[in-house]
């Protein structure tokens, strides 16, 4: 592989990180209890971090990995913010402000990483080397849903949560379709759909549409007819184990399709009335609670959600919006200022797979918000930068197009 030539070291680092079990991750076999218990967003330091991190600054330091002018700007704006923001947050203690120095370390040198293979190699070998990930998440993803079939029937890779890795299949299934690799996308929607993700599938769909209508030089009929054919791929496999798969799969019809569960977003929307009632209140400072401090709004608190089998506190607010509204306060709208100019210029060029990176991030993060744990703050990077890079390339190959057609026209003009 090329990537491997050209950051041995820092991309092999990547498979070893997407490989590691839960149990090398987490403290606990159940993650998601020590994360209840948290007033801000464990980071996991762990070994796996420093021969990533250590690699990736060695081969910076050395000029083997360069950093573009706009990549260095938003990572310089993004640790502004985040400093500014532990001005409050440095109240929950010390250890809150190194798992937030470490959140950031982890994306922006994996965010580094992807936009500088993109720009050296091109998209298509950065997006390869994406889906190879991918793959390694996969089998994982395998070897736990063997292990805990018939009491989990959701597949996940380890040291990810089924929401995390039903967005990276949905991802890896939207490049497949730009990119006609109907093998990669078959995979990706059939793992895809044993996550079960109502709002990663929902989305998937969504933007598949969107694609179908608002492609350049497309066919809307052909392309209408792939994505119902997508769509009824989806439909007939989940009927099918529904009618053949045993009770394993009756959680089908139980849960996932439970009318009451999806108009309450399993819970979401009291979270998010809790959420705004917190906000009413002005408890909020201006510059937030820290970056990644929003949980201790939670876990300070007597909120709890009751649901048909048990009451619990959440872990976090299951949106970015209100994660990073309530981490970062108001310097949080340059991030989503960022995030929304992007989604609508890459939507206007019709730059894919860019567009559906940068609007499936902020549709399915804004609903399932899965942005915290090391395995699905690196991959999301990853994915990030790749997107970064294609729209800059794209907008400098438009104005450079631009600029030739101003000059040919005036050469005419002139003769």
């Amino acid at each position: 592989m090329q990537c491997v030539y050209l950051a041995p070291v820092p991309v092999l680092s990547l498979f070893i990180y997407m490989g590691l079990r839960s149990t090398m991750i987490f403290p606990l076999d159940d993650p998601i209890s020590s994360l209840d218990r948290s007033q801000w967003h464990l980071s996991y330091l762990g070994w796996y971090d420093i021969l990533f991190g250590v690699s990736a600054c060695l081969s910076i330091v050395r000029g083997g990995i360069a950093i573009s002018k706009t990549t260095l700007a938003i990572a310089s704006t993004f640790f502004l913010i985040i400093l500014i923001s532990l001005i409050e947050g440095s109240k929950l203690g010390v250890e809150s402000i190194t798992d937030s120095l470490v959140y950031f370390l982890r994306f922006f040198l994996a965010f580094i990483l992807s936009d500088w293979l993109a720009r050296s190699l091109g998209v298509k070998i950065a997006e390869k080397f994406l889906i190879a990930l991918f793959f390694v998440l996969a089998i994982s993803a395998i070897f736990v849903y063997s292990l805990q079939f018939g009491t989990f029937n959701r597949i996940y890779a380890a040291g990810m949560s089924v929401a995390s890795f039903s967005q990276i299949a949905a991802v890896v299934c939207l490049i497949a379709i730009v990119r006609k690799y109907n093998t990669i996308l078959l995979i990706s929607l059939s793992f895809l759909l044993l996550t079960f993700s109502r709002t990663s599938i929902f989305c998937f769909l969504l933007l598949l549409c969107v694609y179908a209508i608002h492609a350049k030089n497309s066919r809307f009929r052909v392309k209408l007819k792939y994505c119902t054919l997508i769509a009824a791929f989806l439909v007939l496999t989940s009927l099918l184990l529904v009618m053949a798969g045993g009770v394993q799969f009756d959680f089908i019809t139980s849960g996932r399709f439970n009318v009451e569960e999806i108009f309450s977003l399993n819970g979401r929307v009291s979270i998010w009335e809790y959420g705004l009632n917190l906000f009413e209140s002005g408890r909020i400072p201006i510059s937030g609670v820290g970056y990644n401090g929003a949980p201790s709004l939670i876990s300070d608190s007597s909120f709890i959600i009751s649901d048909s089998t048990h009451d619990y506190a959440p872990a976090h607010f299951h949106s970015i919006f209100l994660e990073f509204g309530f981490g970062l306060g108001i310097f949080s709208v340059f991030i989503f200022y960022y995030l929304l100019v992007r989604i609508i210029k890459t939507f206007r060029a019709r730059c894919y797979p860019a567009f559906f990176i940068f609007s499936f991030f902020a549709l399915s993060q804004s609903i399932d918000f899965t942005f915290y744990n090391p395995k699905e703050v690196i991959i999301w990077s990853l994915i990030l930068g790749i997107a970064e890079s294609q729209w800059l390339y794209e907008q400098r190959a438009y104005s450079q197009e631009l600029d030739t057609s101003k000059l040919n026209l005036s050469r005419a003009l002139v003769t």
